[in-house]
C-alpha cells in the first residue's frame, strides 16, 4: 500500500516511520536508558501533529513507554526513577499540549482533533461499530487491504510464531500502537477514507503487518513446496497490482458513493477484470455497499483468517512432536 503514495504526500507515512524509531529505541525493554525514553516519547508526541488519527498510535506507544519507564530492569534509586520519569513525560506531553494550545488559538477548543470536533454537527464522525469496519478495511473489493495486497494474509500463518517467542518490547509497542489506531478508524463513519489511494489510513499501521508478514513468510519457509507456491502466487498478485498503480496511478481514486449507486466495484478491478477472469472483485465483499450477503462475505472471509491461525498453530504442534516421536521410534 505505500508504494501508492508515489505521487503524492500524506501524514500517514512519516507516522509509520515514527512509530518503527519509538519501537526500536525501546528495544531494551526495562533496561532501556532515559536517552531512548526520550527519543521514543518525542516520536510518540509529535505523532498527533501528523494526523488525528496518529493520536491514537502515540496512545498506544506512550503506554508501552510508561511501563518501561516505571519498572526499570535493575534496581534504581529514587533520583534515577525521577529521571526516567522525565525523560519519558516531558518529550511527550510538551508536543502535546502545544498542538492543544494551536487547536484552542485557532478553533476556540483546547482539545486534541479540534477539526473533528467542529465538524461532527455537520457529519457523522464515530459510528461505535468496529465490526463492521474491520471487515470493510481488511476485505471491502474496492477499499479494502487484503483484495490490493493479499501477501498479507500470510501474518495470520505468523502471528502465533511471534506469539511463542515470548515478549518483546519492540512487538508490544507495534501491537499497542497499530490496535489503537485499527480499532478507531474501524469506528469511523468514513473508514473507506474515500478521495485518496484504498487503505491509506491503515498506511500508519503497516510496520506490524510487515513483522507478522515476516514471521509468516518464515514459518511457510519450513513447509512443504505446495504452501510457498502459495506464498509466491500471492506476491505476484500484490507486486502486480503494485504495478498497475504505478503506470494507472489515477484508477487509485474511488468515491464510496459512486460505489453505492452504480455497484460497480471500484476503478482497479474494472481495469485488471479486463486482463483477468473471473474479476478478482468478485472474491471478496463490497462493505461499502453493505448488503447482508456481502456481511456474511465478509464474516466468511474472517473465518478463514481464524482458520489459517488454527492451521499453523495445529502444523506447529506436529513439527514440536516430531523430533520426540523419530527419538522414540530409534530407542531400544
Amino acid at each position: 500500500p505505500a508504494f501508492t503514495y508515489t505521487t503524492q504526500i500524506y501524514p500517514q507515512p512519516p507516522a509509520a516511520l515514527a512509530l518503527v524509531t519509538a519501537a526500536r529505541l525501546l528495544r531494551a525493554g526495562r533496561a532501556a536508558t532515559p536517552l531512548a525514553l526520550a527519543g521514543a516519547a518525542a516520536c510518540a508526541g509529535f505523532l498527533p501533529w501528523l494526523s488525528t488519527r496518529a493520536a491514537l498510535v502515540a496512545l498506544g506507544v506512550g503506554v508501552a513507554i510508561a511501563y518501561v519507564a516505571l519498572r526499570p530492569l535493575t534496581p534504581a534509586t529514587w533520583s534515577q526513577r525521577a529521571m526516567r520519569v522525565a525523560a519519558a513525560a516531558l518529550p511527550f506531553f510538551v508536543p502535546v499540549a502545544a498542538l492543544v494550545i494551536v487547536n484552542g488559538l485557532l478553533f476556540g477548543r483546547f482539545m486534541l482533533g479540534a477539526g473533528y470536533y467542529l465538524v461532527s454537527d455537520q457529519q457523522p464522525i464515530l459510528t461505535y461499530a468496529p465490526q463492521i469496519g474491520s471487515l470493510g478495511l481488511l476485505f471491502d473489493c474496492t477499499f479494502g487491504l487484503i483484495p490490493r495486497a493479499p501477501i498479507f494474509l500470510l501474518g495470520a500463518a505468523g502471528a502465533l510464531m511471534l506469539w511463542r517467542r515470548g515478549p518483546s518490547p519492540v512487538l508490544a509497542t507495534l501491537l499497542l500502537g497499530c490496535a489503537a489506531l485499527f480499532v478507531y478508524i474501524a469506528s469511523l463513519a468514513f473508514w473507506w477514507a474515500d478521495g485518496g489511494p484504498p487503505s491509506r489510513y491503515l498506511v500508519a499501521g503497516l510496520p506490524l503487518l510487515a513483522v507478522l508478514l515476516a514471521a509468516g513468510l518464515e514459518r511457510l519457509a519450513a513447509l512443504r513446496p505446495a504452501w510457498r507456491a502459495v506464498a509466491a502466487g500471492l506476491a505476484g498478485f500484490s507486486l502486480f497490482i503494485a504495478y498497475v498503480y504505478a503506470v494507472l496511478p489515477h484508477i487509485a481514486y474511488d468515491l464510496a458513493p459512486d460505489i453505492r449507486l452504480s455497484e460497480r466495484d471500484g476503478q482497479l478491478f474494472e481495469f485488471v477484470g479486463r486482463l483477468v477472469r473471473p474479476s478478482p472483485a468478485e472474491a471478496f465483499p463490497s462493505i461499502v455497499r453493505g448488503t447482508p450477503l456481502d456481511f456474511v462475505f465478509g464474516a466468511a472471509w474472517l473465518a478463514s483468517l481464524v482458520a489459517l491461525v488454527a492451521w499453523s498453530r495445529m502444523d506447529g504442534a506436529r513439527d514440536r512432536q516430531g523430533p520426540v516421536r523419530a527419538s522414540r521410534s530409534s530407542s531400544p
